[in-house]
């Protein structure tokens, strides 16, 4: 089995920031009091919130629902920690990465929702 590594972000004030997994859960879990937060959505265009769709709109992305042959649209909604919506994706997976690419890239300057 590969190992799996995690990009923990240190910020100036001593806050450590990452993204949630369970195995990382027992990695930070001795380092003190732990709070987890939302930072994100990964859904189709069916499930997307007002607000995503809106962007999209807003934005002049393609707000697709389906690919051809009727394969669903998935996004990643990243508006509650003040980032955009990507998207679209024909797999889920694709989205998700995605997510995590952004999410890593962008992390020490998010905007955590409370």
């Amino acid at each position: 089995m590969a190992e799996k590594t995690h990009k923990l972000t240190v910020l100036p004030g001593g806050e450590i920031r990452a993204i949630y997994g369970d195995d990382l859960q027992k990695i930070i879990a001795p380092l003190g009091d732990v709070t987890t937060r939302r930072a994100s959505h990964v859904e189709t265009w069916a499930d997307l919130s007002p607000a995503a769709r809106d962007w999209i709109i807003q934005n002049r992305l393609k707000g697709q629902v389906t690919f051809p042959g009727g394969v669903p649209c998935w996004y990643s909604d990243l508006l509650p920690v003040g980032g955009p919506v990507l998207g679209p994706f024909a797999a889920r997976d694709d989205a998700l990465a995605a997510e995590v690419a952004w999410l890593n890239e962008h992390m020490s300057k998010l905007t955590l929702p409370e």
